[in-house]
């Protein structure tokens, strides 16, 4: 951090005045230290900053400054001041500008993910950042991951992203350079909310809305294929999340729960040891007598005795 990007700190941490929180994300990932050092730094210069750190094992690390907003980037250079600003509640003149009207922000009924490349050194960036940050502000539904394309580029290249800014939505829609905010709106309420992606869905179990995506499967009538995706994602807090969502919807509709049970059967093969366990459990505790034959199947079967021992705990719970 340079002497310039230290005082527009100091500067914003006179007039924030108040506590601000800050979500910490570490893992394995050598990014992390970049993040920390960034972290400690701000708070060095402005001691008003309340850092709220959390390790997430082998996931990508990142920063959250609110529910609904998530970098994957160190704000540095052009991009520090969209992230201070909106830390701080500042609103841009131009960006209020861009804004869709109200009545049209509250059609926006489902989530969506939308993923903003940038580089410390674009000189549009910040406007973008700074526009679609509002839109995120005014619609809790509107997920956005602000990522760094040059501390990232795994994740840039697997977009396809080949300059900044780009703006993607649902990883389906993109806009290159300046964003038109109101016809990202439009294109957000038209979208089909069984074709969610797992970013989308990921980012409302995170949040504490599990119980909302099942009453969306339930209003569609059918179970969205990117959950099957989470319940078998990598990272425990995250199936922990889809498998409270489960829940709420085997209470709900048993018909549509009895889908999820089959594909994560036709996943189960595949899974590591701990997903295997968390399948079996889900089995268990549905009440779906109909696994009875799975489950002694891989009780008796050549598994991992942890394996076993999870589907001989699911047939208990089947019999409760």
């Amino acid at each position: 951090m340079n002497s310039q990007e230290q005082e527009t700190i100091r500067q914003w941490a006179r007039r924030v005045g108040g506590k601000v929180t800050i979500g910490l994300r570490v893992t394995n990932d050598d990014r992390s230290l970049a993040l920390e050092a960034f972290c400690r730094e701000l708070q060095e210069l402005a001691p008003s900053v309340r850092l709220k750190k959390q390790d997430h094992g082998d996931s990508l690390p990142g920063l959250r400054i609110a529910d609904n907003v998530g970098y994957r980037a160190v704000p540095s250079g052009l991009e520090l001041s969209p992230f201070l600003d909106f830390l701080e509640g500042r609103e841009d003149e131009a960006a209020l500008a861009g804004l869709p009207e109200p009545e049209i922000l509250d059609q926006v009924r489902v989530p969506a993910a939308v993923t903003v490349y940038v580089s410390p050194h674009c000189p549009i960036c910040p406007q973008t950042v700074t526009s679609v940050l509002l839109l995120a502000k005014r619609c809790k539904w509107i997920q956005v991951t602000v990522v760094d394309g040059a501390l990232f580029p795994e994740l840039a290249g697997a977009a396809n992203v080949r300059s900044a800014p780009t703006v993607i939505v649902e990883d389906r829609f993109r806009w290159i350079g300046a964003v038109d905010l109101r016809e990202m709106a439009g294109v957000i309420i038209s979208r089909d909310p069984s074709q969610l992606g797992v970013q989308a869905l990921q980012q409302m179990v995170e949040t504490g809305n599990a119980e909302a995506l099942a009453d969306m499967m339930v209003g569609n009538g059918a179970v969205f294929p990117a959950f099957i995706d989470l319940l078998i994602h990598p990272t425990w807090p995250v199936r922990l999340g889809a498998m409270v969502c489960f829940e709420f919807l085997n209470d709900r509709r048993q018909d549509l729960a009895a889908q999820v049970l089959e594909s994560l059967w036709g996943r189960f093969e595949a899974a590591g040891p701990e997903v295997k366990g968390d399948i079996l459990y889900l089995l268990g505790e549905s009440g779906h007598a109909e696994m009875v034959d799975r489950l002694t199947a891989v009780h008796t079967g050549d598994y991992p005795e942890s394996v076993r021992e999870a589907a001989g705990d699911a047939l208990e719970a089947l019999e409760r």
